[in-house]
């Protein structure tokens, strides 16, 4: 039954495959027939050619091999597949195939000729056969030169509603050549190519693809003005983010328009959705600065043959520390955090990318019994303490949850380490830890106070890192900037003039690890970020770098700043200076001021407590006097007293 009811249905296969077949065959039927021809009228003529008449009958025999030199020029052009080749798709290769057949055919040709009798004053010279070989390569060539012209002929007569607009293409290399000859080949493309700009002089006064070289990249305001250009074009792999942010300059004050191509799909297609148009933007195409090289390996030598474990280990930083620790043959790797997911992500990473196999663990950093269970068992020579909450805002919000993750469990951690004979233990700071105004930054000052006072007593070697906003981090700007441009906008901003350092994630991992290998007795340790940069003109950068015009395609809107925010973030204290380490762009902050453990140690109970009643007002006002090194005794009897009769308590905490 199975078989019957197969049957029809195979053989309607076998009708389809078969009509297949022979519209193939009939496609080829014309080529076939002018190739044969060509071969045949080729031959005929390089006889005549070289002995003016083929009238002499051994001449007459030769040329008699007309027909078969003519098949054998036929199928090695199909066996070569010269007749599968789209007409408007000839290119230099196919042509030197074409030539390649024709060589074999001349052979064939002269094999011939040494059979035949020929007269004896022109026997084994072979002219005429080399002769054919030059003739029937020339035709052949012709013949699909000529096809290509009228198949590129017939797509540009193709009708267009939309205007060509006059365009610009920086770069003349490889890149920019593929995209002059697609645009030019393509019709349903709206960009017409009428100039281009390059730093290399010696393609000026040259042409590609028939458009002219008009000068340096320096030169597009004026070449701009000169031909009317309406678009200039940005090939993504020949542009990097210093040249990217230059063109943009330069075309900022004239009327013509700027696209970051991410391929040429995207100029063929300008009416697909704005989602599908959008590259992945370099993270260092937006700093202002070039990013910061250190030779990790030579700087984390003491890394190697370490048990070394990683707080927040499936986090931005935690899970970059842990690809790059993973490359300097630790004995084991421990990646601690909450998140099993963001665990199991970079755990399956280093894996299948790597091959190693770190160890898992999911725990919370204030649980104490668990992370002292935790530390008897592993044993850490090194620990990278990366685990905190550090939205701001949210942290406003959250007092609690600020206060017991980032700064009690922080106490936990580097406790546990000088309890357990960790040789060296590095914190993750913010800049926001200098003059803090956020409940987010005052955890992160505390967290750098504790670790400053248990530097004085323990032989543990603690270091602190302080960095300003990483880019591309999980749930930071830039992810929330894309995602606002990918909906269309606005892109929001809270004040226009608002600056923050930037620095990219590996440079983040860089100084931590090489700082882990400076730091001995409670160092800040920061990077050498440049100048701070607007955070309204990195969203400008990021617009166009979309090939989008910011205020036209993608409004930006002014939000206010937001509670806990600062207009501009510091990197240290008046009080505190900078003095240079082994690398000139890592600076040791010298200077902070010595932190009373015993004192620091009660503050931080009492906080504690403060939030575990539910004082979280009174919580929040406490924390930033910690921060700010202003407690006292009186401030301490104060809070006693609330905790114990606890007055505006709130529940806006969780």
């Amino acid at each position: 039954m199975s078989d019957g009811q197969n049957r029809p249905e195979n053989s309607e296969e076998h009708v389809v495959a078969a009509v297949g077949r022979t519209m193939a065959v009939r496609k080829l039927i014309g080529p076939w027939c002018i190739d044969f021809a060509l071969a045949n009228v080729c031959l005929w003529l390089s006889y005549f050619t070289r002995y003016g008449s083929v009238t002499d009958p051994s001449v007459v025999n030769l040329v008699g091999m007309s027909v078969p030199l003519g098949v054998i020029a036929v199928f090695l052009l199909t066996w070569r597949g010269l007749y599968a080749v789209i007409p408007s798709y000839y290119d230099l290769r196919d042509m030197l195939n074409v030539i390649g057949v024709c060589v074999v055919v001349g052979f064939f040709a002269a094999i011939g000729e040494t059979a035949i009798d020929l007269p004896p004053t022109t026997r084994g010279l072979w002219l005429a056969p080399i002769l054919y070989t030059f003739i029937l390569g020339s035709s052949l060539c012709t013949a699909r030169l000529i096809n290509r012209a009228v198949s590129l002929s017939r797509e540009g007569h193709v009708k267009h509603s939309v205007a060509k607009k006059r365009t610009l293409v920086v770069g003349g290399g490889r890149a920019g050549e593929i995209v002059i000859r697609e645009l030019a080949r393509l019709p349903r493309s709206e960009y017409r190519v009428v100039a281009i700009v390059d730093d290399d002089v010696q393609k000026h006064m040259t042409r590609i693809h028939g458009v002219p070289v008009m000068g340096r990249i320096s030169d597009i305001p004026a070449v701009v003005k000169r031909m009317g250009i309406e678009q200039v074009l940005i090939l993504l792999p020949s542009a990097s983010g210093e040249l990217i942010r230059r063109v943009v300059n330069l075309v900022a004050d004239t009327p013509a328009r700027i696209r970051v191509l991410p391929s040429v799909v995207s100029l063929i297609h300008p009416e697909k959705q704005l989602s599908n148009q959008l590259r992945d933007v370099d993270i260092t195409d937006l700093l202002r600065r070039e990013p910061v090289a250190v030779d990790i390996e030579k700087a984390s030598q003491y890394i190697a043959g370490e048990h070394v474990m990683i707080t927040g280990g499936g986090g931005s930083i935690g899970s970059e520390l842990a690809r790059q620790i993973a490359k300097l043959k630790p004995a084991s790797l421990i990646l601690l955090g909450k998140g099993e997911n963001s665990l199991y992500e970079i755990e399956q990473e280093l894996v299948h990318a790597h091959g190693f196999f770190p160890t898992c663990v999911i725990a919370d950093v204030r649980d104490e019994p668990v992370m002292r269970r935790i530390m008897e068992t592993y044993r850490p020579g090194i620990v990278f303490h990366a685990a905190a909450h550090k939205h701001v805002p949210l942290m406003q919000s959250n007092v609690y949850e600020a206060v017991m993750n980032n700064v009690y469990g922080t106490q936990v951690v580097a406790d546990l380490s000088a309890k357990y004979g960790v040789k060296k233990f590095i914190l993750i700071s913010s800049d926001k830890a200098v003059r803090p105004s956020s409940v987010m930054g005052a955890t992160k000052r505390v967290c750098e106070l504790i670790v400053a006072s248990m530097s004085q007593e323990f032989e543990t070697e603690f270091a602190v890192v302080r960095f300003g906003n990483v880019l591309g981090s999980r749930g930071s700007l830039i992810p929330l900037i894309k995602s606002q441009i990918m909906r269309g906008g606005p892109v929001t901003v809270t004040h226009r003039d608002m600056t923050r350092f930037f620095m990219t994630i590996p440079e983040a991992v860089q100084l931590i690890v090489e700082a882990g290998a400076m730091g001995k007795n409670g160092e800040v340790f920061i990077l050498d970020m440049g100048e701070p940069v607007r955070v309204y003109d990195l969203v400008v950068d990021l617009i166009r770098l979309h090939g989008l015009e910011p205020g036209e395609d993608i409004p930006i809107e002014i939000t206010g700043i937001r509670p806990g925010e600062k207009l501009h973030e510091e990197l240290i204290y008046d009080k505190e200076s900078l003095a240079d380490t082994p690398n000139p762009k890592i600076k040791a902050v010298l200077g902070h001021q010595q932190v009373d453990s015993a004192w620091l140690r009660r503050d931080v109970q009492t906080l504690i407590e403060m939030c575990k009643s539910g004082s979280f007002e009174q919580a929040k006002q406490f924390l930033m006097e910690i921060a700010w090194q202003k407690s006292s005794l009186l401030t301490r009897a104060v809070v006693a007293d609330t905790i114990n009769d606890p007055v505006g308590k709130t529940n806006n905490d969780t």
